[in-house]
């Protein structure tokens, strides 16, 4: 049986794949209860998790073998089985935490097998693109690694004086893809990872379609109908080229509450999907009456290009890695 572990970058589309998966008969989606609207793992899955995160390694392996059974047991062998873990490659996620969680991945395949082949799918976006949608996302997260970063320019001046404390210095470390690549590569074969980047899901849906079907055996027609007409939780990007920050925006308030969360799932898929459009056209309309200067983060084309700079090593390094031609997608 196989076992794929979707780990992210978080803000490349994750919750969209979400909704794919859950609306695919092809994929056992395992981790979530069946119509569930927001990404939550559940079951032994959350078990072993869990155990990752707060553990020490000798309880961890302890965790994995006592659950070996229930893991298997909630497989299938018939389809291709899927879970989504993004906080194994979310900087704010685990920067305290004193643990490697790729080489827990590692003691985690070699204790499934050979019951369970794993695989690792990593979806990858430019570094100046990540930063602001995920300051967009959860801007608390940055005021709380540097205090100053309460605005945002202060965060995008660290790319001309790269001076830095700890954590700081550590978190756009962690943004030189290579590294991560090529300690994937010395863990797994080659085989076992599948990269993707989030622009070509934007810019050509189709091709990133087709690759995304072959490799989880689904109709290629439903991921691209899916992909092409769905794309949740993106930013809400103004007609100022800034972008609207997440929770202040009316969608936010409305499906991010308990009542959302149990009763969401009645909701068709197409229904909630077009009143979270309508409304994201309302946040942005009513911006443009009265706008709000704290509201909005923006980040020049002066700025974006400092930062390109200052990944073009590593990105010209992760382009030979990869043969992909990232340049092509602003990268460098």
């Amino acid at each position: 049986m196989e076992l794929f572990l979707h780990i992210g970058f978080p803000k490349t589309g994750n919750t969209t794949f979400h909704h794919l998966l859950q609306n695919s008969k092809e994929i056992n989606y395992v981790g979530q209860r069946k119509n569930q609207t927001y990404r939550e793992i559940v079951g032994v899955f959350n078990s072993i998790w869990q155990s990752m995160i707060f553990d020490s390694l000798n309880n961890f392996k302890k965790k994995i073998k006592d659950n070996k059974t229930n893991i298997i047991l909630e497989l299938s062998s018939s389809k291709k089985n899927i879970l989504i873990i993004e906080g194994i490659t979310d900087f704010f996620f685990y920067y305290t935490r004193n643990k490697d969680f790729l080489k827990r991945l590692k003691l985690l395949e070699k204790k499934l097998l050979p019951q369970v082949n794993l695989q690792l799918i990593l979806m990858l976006k430019n570094q100046p693109d990540f930063i602001i949608s995920r300051y967009v996302e959860s801007p608390e997260f940055f005021y709380d690694l540097k205090k100053d970063w309460i605005i945002f320019e202060n965060l995008l001046t660290y790319f001309t004086r790269k001076k830095s404390n700890k954590y700081e210095k550590l978190f756009f470390e962690h943004l030189k893809y290579s590294f991560l690549i090529k300690k994937l590569l010395k863990l797994f074969s080659k085989k076992k990872i599948s990269i993707f980047l989030y622009e070509e899901l934007n810019r050509d849906t189709k091709n990133f379609a087709k690759k995304f079907s072959n490799l989880l055996d689904l109709p290629n027609k439903f991921t691209y109908n899916f992909l092409k007409n769905y794309r949740f939780n993106k930013s809400n990007l103004t007609n100022e080229s800034g972008y609207l920050k997440k929770k202040i925006q009316i969608t936010y308030k409305i499906t991010n509450n308990m009542i959302y969360r149990r009763f969401g799932k009645y909701i068709p898929l197409i229904v909630k999907y077009t009143i979270k459009s309508f409304l994201k056209s309302i946040d942005r309309l009513l911006h443009n009456i009265s706008p709000a200067n704290n509201s909005i983060i923006r980040m020049t084309t002066i700025e974006k290009k400092i930062i390109q700079e200052f990944y073009f090593k590593d990105n010209n390094k992760l382009n030979g890695i990869l043969k992909i031609d990232l340049k092509k997608y602003e990268y460098y």
